[in-house]
């Protein structure tokens, strides 16, 4: 069901909606066993660049992934839903088991404002790497900014922009995110 797609390894079973694009070096393109890739799903891998989207993931309508010179990896388990952006710039590494919701943007770049005699435009970008690792949710229409560390266990709130590292099982919110409270193990006495 590959409509003549020349993508990287794909892992068999693996649905890809014939209404889904691919664009670019798609050969650099890999998904993993029994990942969904729903319709209008949009894919595009520089050639300098890979993308790698593991087992048991799902990739729903509208959801962009878009590598511009950095690779974008996601772990297994992990679902993107619809209208977010994976931008890979300066690197985006993302673990497994991580929920992200609607609307999010990850970004891990940043624009070079330094001189006021040249147009910010002209100035270009510089790549800085985001990191998400295993067992994170990230919240409806939160933003991921260039040079962050999301530790494991960490919750991002809903419309929260993460602008520093966030700590393991950190609940984090607000614009500038901040540490709200930590979660805990309830299973053990005294929590």
């Amino acid at each position: 069901m590959y409509r003549s797609l020349r993508l990287g390894e794909v892992g068999v079973p693996c649905k890809i909606s014939p209404f889904a694009t691919f664009k670019g070096a798609t050969g650099n393109v890999s998904l993993g066993r029994n990942t969904l890739v729903e319709s209008d799903a949009f894919f595009q891998c520089d050639r300098e660049a890979r993308i790698t989207v593991g087992a048991n993931c799902e990739i729903h309508s509208y959801a962009r992934i878009m590598t511009y010179g950095g690779d974008i990896t996601v772990g297994d388990y992990c679902s993107v839903n619809p209208f977010t952006i994976l931008y890979g710039h300066g690197g985006l590494t993302i673990g497994s088991l991580v929920r992200i919701a609607a609307h999010v943007v990850i970004i891990p770049a940043n624009h070079r404002i330094e001189s006021t005699a040249v147009s910010i435009h002209s100035q270009g970008i510089e790549g800085s790497s985001v990191t998400i690792k295993d067992d994170v949710w990230i919240g409806a229409g939160a933003k991921i900014l260039g040079g962050v560390t999301i530790n494991s266990g960490a919750v991002i709130a809903a419309g929260a922009v993460v602008t520093k590292d966030v700590p393991e099982n950190a609940i984090v919110g607000g614009v500038p995110a901040r540490v709200i409270r930590i979660r805990t193990d309830l299973s053990r006495p005294g929590n």
